[in-house]
């Protein structure tokens, strides 16, 4: 196409656009979805809030399929004052994903079996994860010994950590 070839726009070949196209409708056909979705430490920012990524993830997995990802719980008795107003603009998170969650471990299972994920395993890793990234945030001293009291205040008010994997049924 440049100067050299002599060549123009309404010289171009487009029966090798309709090829290629078809061949690529072809593949996408007998694409029939992702083995894994993984998400790290940011389901919970996902608005407008995340069942609803979930229940349009599974639509995204072939069958059998494995979603794999880390969540943060607010505990079940979050003042509506705080997750209304204050944090949902402090942490960036969708107000939904504050105040609209499972109330425990078992709810959350259940959410998730309810869209029609399977052999769903949550751990819990609250007790590894916030204490150490407090004791992590202090090392750096200034403004992010306030993240550390952050992360502490999580712990201690009953937050939780989890790692979840799911698969999608084969």
């Amino acid at each position: 196409m440049g100067a050299d070839s002599g060549s123009t726009m309404d010289e171009y070949d487009t029966d090798n656009d309709d090829e290629a196209q078809s061949e690529s409708r072809e593949a996408a056909k007998a694409n029939t979805g992702y083995d894994l979705i993984y998400i790290l430490d940011s389901i919970y920012h996902f608005p407008p809030a995340v069942p609803h990524f979930l229940t349009t993830a599974i639509q995204s997995l072939s069958p059998g399929g494995v979603i794999a990802y880390t969540d943060i719980i607010p505990p079940p008795n979050l003042p509506s004052w705080l997750g209304y107003w204050i944090l949902p603009t402090a942490l960036g998170v969708p107000t939904r994903n504050l105040m609209q969650r499972p109330k425990d471990l078992v709810a959350y299972k259940a959410q998730l079996e309810k869209i029609g994920y399977v052999d769903v395993r949550i751990d819990d890793w609250t007790a590894e994860v916030f204490p150490g990234f407090a004791k992590f945030m202090r090392t750096k001293g200034g403004p992010w010994t306030l993240v550390a009291r952050g992360a502490e205040w999580a712990f201690k008010n009953e937050w939780k950590f989890i790692a979840v994997r799911a698969e999608k049924k084969k």
